[in-house]
């Protein structure tokens, strides 16, 4: 094979699962322009969302099985076709059925494009260029999902959302294209059967446990959470004892076997949680506490996306000469360091602090992509090579799916608490001040009813201007109690009188109103407080678990290092 084709099959691979991974995390900031557009809600827009995380999770093994044995470039081309219809037609669609349609058909070609992508590009590579062709893939999944983000805000902006889908459409031609054209014909394919049996279970496996994890933050702990997770342990156990035994295993075990593969396979789950941990969390606070639009909070996740971009080539390199473990865990360190700066964001944005713990996170993502890579793929060919990347798109879509049911389940739970705190807060200062208990009551009722129509509003919905129009009737029944309490007769009283009288009760009525403003505002720094902390807290708690994970690798003993200058002597 020419050198040419070579780098255009890299090219068609690149773009393939550029798409793919795109399409993971480009929806999420489209959601309630959608919802407006389709005139439904917005947990059934989610459902288009969490259809494509589902199917893309739970059929990667069995359809990456079943190109082994009926051609990879055949099933490949097919994947593009569907992925190019889903596309098209979840673009097009005018309710949210259709949308939900077309993305099925989206995930159905992306749990077929995911793993052939790596397998197909390193194949058809000698083996001068087998690395470089791993870290352009690896390279290319790290930053089309941390894109994903901005460039839906930059589509939804200025296009719409429909582009979001459409954009696919001439990205999937080129590629199914130069795939037809380069990719050699299917040659070598497996003399297998297929386990349905296995297909079964770990569709429904993970479905369940997708399913769970999902719907988690909306169903609560209850029986139907507790029923999906012991059927998933159920049948996790059936699929253990029944592809132990059976002749063609779905999931051939030898994987798990390999040192550097688990040490794959646990950096893409944890790695992936906290990426997305930051992605899902951060554009909700900045367009909720900071007043950003969609697509100002998009940008302003850039310089994590940008990072990623740049270290991920540098990590592969450098693990030639630095063993994995160590840029693991310093990645790790990065993502703990990044996500403690987070967790002290407070009322004023610190836009260059905050822009250098989005660097952190991006450069700890980063260095993470380079050794994931390199690691589920260098000691596997053929089957095992497709199979260990569709146990890593796997463990990439659960670390997705987790990360969204902790963060914004935690999230919620957080919003409540900061709510209840802050109405407490207001009470307190409200009966505090000497006004009317009418007024009081009034302010209560108004404070109570806008923290109850937008949990993470940080707004009482009471400026200086609403408390001071108020002034001209307190000063007035200030007056005629003061007349009534004294028995005085306004017609008889001097002028002077009237006017001096009515000037004392106008100052102590604005005193009154400024403390009661001054009041109001400690009550609004309160609740902006107490809601950004409801925020990064979750950057806070969760700090230490990548602190751990970095202290886990760093001790762990270097067997690619050990295993590579085997093969070096070789």
């Amino acid at each position: 094979m020419s050198l040419l084709k070579r780098k255009l099959i890299l090219l068609a691979m690149c773009l393939g699962i550029f798409v793919v991974m795109l399409d993971t995390t480009i929806m999420n900031i489209a959601l309630p322009e959608i919802q407006s557009s389709l005139k439904t809600n917005l947990t059934n827009v989610s459902w288009a969302l969490n259809a494509y995380t589902i199917i893309f999770a739970s059929t990667s093994i069995p359809l990456g099985k079943l190109s082994n044995i009926y051609g990879k470039k055949l099933f490949y081309i097919i994947a593009l076709v569907l992925f190019a219809i889903g596309s098209i037609i979840s673009g097009l669609s005018q309710n949210v059925i259709v949308l939900i349609l077309g993305r099925i058909l989206q995930s159905f070609g992306a749990a077929i494009i995911f793993p052939l992508s790596m397998d197909l590009a390193i194949s058809s590579q000698n083996a001068d260029l087998k690395r470089k062709a791993v870290l352009f893939i690896g390279i290319t999944q790290g930053s089309a999902s941390a894109f994903g983000p901005t460039f839906g805000g930059i589509i939804t902006e200025f296009l719409s959302w429909r582009w979001i889908f459409l954009i696919n459409v001439p990205i999937v031609v080129t590629a199914f294209i130069i795939s037809t054209i380069s990719l050699p014909r299917d040659s070598e394919r497996q003399n297998t059967k297929i386990d349905w049996l296995g297909s079964f279970l770990t569709i429904i496996g993970l479905c369940a446990l997708s399913v769970s994890l999902i719907q988690l933050r909306f169903w609560g702990f209850g029986w139907a959470i507790y029923g999906l997770w012991i059927l998933f342990v159920i049948v996790a156990l059936l699929f253990y004892v029944w592809e132990r035994h059976v002749s063609y295993p779905m999931i051939d075990f030898k994987l798990f076997k390999n040192f550097n593969f688990n040490l794959a396979a646990t950096t893409t789950f944890f790695g992936q949680f906290l990426l997305v941990g930051f992605m899902v969390i951060m554009p909700t606070l900045l367009t909720s506490m900071f007043n950003r639009t969609a697509f100002e909070s998009a940008l302003l996740v850039t310089p994590a996306t940008l990072m990623i971009f740049l270290l991920s080539p540098l990590a592969g390199r450098i693990m030639k000469k630095v063993p994995a473990k160590y840029l693991i865990s310093l990645g790790f360190i990065m993502i703990a360091m990044g996500y403690l700066g987070l967790s002290t964001i407070s009322v004023i944005l610190n836009y260059p602090a905050y822009i250098l713990f989005c660097f952190l996170i991006g450069a700890g993502y980063g260095l993470l992509v380079g050794p994931i890579s390199v690691l589920s793929t260098a000691e596997f060919e053929g089957s095992l090579l497709t199979a260990s990347q569709s146990v890593i798109g796997v463990l990439r879509q659960l670390g997705t799916v987790l990360a969204v049911a902790v963060f914004v389940s935690c999230l919620n739970i957080n919003l409540a608490t900061a709510k209840h705190q802050a109405y407490q807060f207001a009470e307190n200062k409200i009966q505090s001040i000497n006004v009317s208990a009418t007024q009081k009551n009034t302010i209560l009722h108004n404070l109570k009813n806008k923290l109850n129509q937008q949990q993470n509003s940080n707004d009482t919905g009471i400026n200086k201007a609403m408390i001071m129009q108020r002034k001209y009737q307190l000063v007035e029944d200030s007056y005629t109690k003061l007349v009534q309490e004294k028995n005085l007769n306004p017609q008889t009283l001097p002028k002077r009188t009237v006017y001096n009288i009515r000037k004392e009760i106008n100052n102590h009525v604005i005193q009154v109103l400024n403390h009661l403003w001054h009041e109001i505002q400690k009550i609004q720094k309160y609740i902006k407080e107490q809601y950004i902390s409801a925020f990064t807290n979750l950057y806070l708690y969760t700090a230490p678990i990548a602190l751990v994970l970095a202290v886990v690798f760093v001790s762990l003993p270097d067997k690619l290092k050990k295993r590579s200058n085997t093969n070096e002597k070789r």
